[in-house]
């Protein structure tokens, strides 16, 4: 329903302020293939993260939660290729 929807947005955005992290409602954003390219679905899946914007070497990361020790390793490892910059959706990817 269009309450949840909105309650599950403010959400994120709260969540995304106490993580000092933009947010971003990815509703709104369309979706790089560039960007999707450089994880593959079961990684993306375990890491809770999802790519959808690359620029240059800019990647913007959607993510569930910042602290899950599966998505820091795969933000490390997106580091490692492309200068990260992180964002933050409160949805699964």
């Amino acid at each position: 329903s269009d309450f949840k929807h909105k309650e599950e947005e403010e959400v994120a955005q709260i969540l995304s302020q106490k993580y000092g992290l933009e947010y971003v409602n990815l509703s709104l954003i369309a979706i790089n293939n560039d960007a999707l390219r450089l994880i593959n679905e079961a990684e993306s899946r375990a890491a809770k993260v999802g790519l959808f914007n690359l620029v240059d070497k800019n990647l913007s990361v959607a993510v569930i939660s910042p602290n899950n020790p599966n998505t820091i390793e795969a933000i490390k490892k997106l580091e490692e290729r492309t200068e990260t910059s992180k964002r933050v959706r409160g949805e699964k990817t």
